[in-house]
């Protein structure tokens, strides 16, 4: 249990459905989201930050809309910039107003030290899955969150 605290904790980056409609698409269709109307170092305006989880004061999550010239919507890309994150908690950017059904998810993972993933099929804070990646060693980890106890349900590796 304390290895899935661990690797759920510190630098986490979670993008839940970042590349999903702002309503359910139309068979087929295919979505975009990217932060070129945002404005830098600033929050993104289509996205409900929040915190799962252990939470203090000095290490809220703190999510920037940044420069950076490799993400697939150059020139501006989602960061989580707090690496102050207390054990046991996940900082989530929630893509406001989205629903996916039968589709694909995509996102920009930048390789280094923290762990960035997807929460999916998320009914509340408490009932989710978790596809959490190590961006140093691409590790993958699927965990359920049922009740808010955790199941790792498989692991394997990846490319960062």
């Amino acid at each position: 249990m304390k290895s899935h605290l661990r690797l759920r904790s510190a630098c986490a980056l979670l993008l839940a459905a970042a590349l999903t409609a702002a309503s359910s698409p139309a068979l087929g269709e295919e979505i975009r989201s990217h932060f070129d109307s945002d404005s830098l170092m600033r929050t993104p305006g289509f996205f409900d930050l929040v915190v799962f989880g252990e939470q203090s004061k000095e290490t809220q999550a703190r999510w920037l809309v940044l420069t950076d010239p490799n993400p697939p919507s150059a020139p501006y890309r989602l960061a989580q910039v707090n690496v102050k994150r207390p054990d046991g908690s996940i900082a989530a950017a929630l893509r406001r107003n989205s629903e996916l059904q039968d589709g694909t998810v995509s996102v920009f993972l930048k390789r280094g030290p923290g762990r960035a993933g997807l929460i999916l099929r998320m009914a509340d804070p408490q009932n989710y899955l978790l596809l959490l990646a190590n961006t140093a060693t691409g590790e993958l980890v699927l965990t359920s969150e049922r009740d808010g106890k955790s199941t790792e349900l498989g692991k394997g590796t990846g490319t960062v």
